[in-house]
């Protein structure tokens, strides 16, 4: 079994390991790294790059400022770090299956926009479409 495995049955070794191997790795990659690259006006500064990923996205790099952790509650303290200035906002952003919803907006097609709505169930028209299934509307 592995250390979350043995955790989630209620051991408290491995319980202390994880948080152990959190908080290191908040330390060391966030914590102490993320000072020393203050530049002169005070702010941390990142480097967009747009033909590096194989996917095709963004990336972002000298710090990958996209990799702050949002998952746990003390990941979550690391980004309270980063302050808008003053009149300024900071924004995030997910580009949840932004390709097919490229794709959608291009073809404009009807089935694949509407798999794609905040109601609508995209793994399941797809399959539905793959296998020659009608679709229902249960969950």
């Amino acid at each position: 079994m592995c250390c979350r495995s043995l955790a989630s049955h209620g051991f408290a070794v491995p319980r202390l390991i994880l948080l152990h191997r959190e908080l290191h790795k908040l330390k060391s990659t966030y914590i102490d790294a993320l000072p020393q690259l203050v530049a002169a006006d005070g702010r941390v500064h990142t480097s967009f790059n747009q033909a590096v990923a194989a996917t095709g996205r963004l990336s972002s790099s000298d710090p990958n400022l996209q990799n702050i952790p949002i998952r746990t509650e003390l990941g979550r303290e690391i980004r309270k770090a980063f302050i808008a200035e003053e009149g300024n906002v900071l924004l995030a952003a997910d580009y949840s299956q932004v390709e097919l919803r490229i794709l959608a907006h291009i073809t404009q097609d009807a089935d694949l926009n509407r798999s794609l709505s905040p109601r609508g169930r995209h793994s399941r028209a797809t399959a539905s479409k793959i296998f020659n299934v009608r679709k229902t509307s249960s969950a």
